[in-house]
């Protein structure tokens, strides 16, 4: 990996590949990465830094969900972009993927 994280979220990709985001101290909060074919790829930066204390989920649309509390937000595999959520409560927890494609968040106010 290009950077040192802590408690960095991991999420495998429909493609297999592997998704690394935030985790860091710093710019390395913001970065991601992509495990693919034996290497590290450092890819779009996330809309929001979130250094640790995050949660990921993959959807059923292959885009990733890592919530973050306030700055929770989307990635896009397909075109490489993250946006924030909106209207989404200030929560943060271990997510769970539900049947109907809804996330459920079980936590607390962070």
């Amino acid at each position: 990996m290009h950077y040192v994280r802590f408690h960095p979220q991991l999420a495998l990709l429909l493609n297999d590949d592997a998704l690394i985001a935030g985790g860091g101290t710093g710019d390395a909060g913001c970065t991601t990465e992509i495990f693919s074919n034996g290497q590290w790829t450092l890819t779009a930066d996330m809309a929001q830094c979130c250094a640790t204390e995050t949660f990921a989920a993959l959807l059923p649309n292959g885009d990733v969900l890592i919530d973050a509390g306030s700055a929770s937000q989307f990635y896009d595999p397909s075109t490489n972009v993250w946006e924030p959520t909106s209207n989404q409560p200030n929560v943060l927890g271990p997510l769970a993927l539900l049947t109907t494609g809804d996330v459920l968040v079980v936590g607390s106010a962070s």
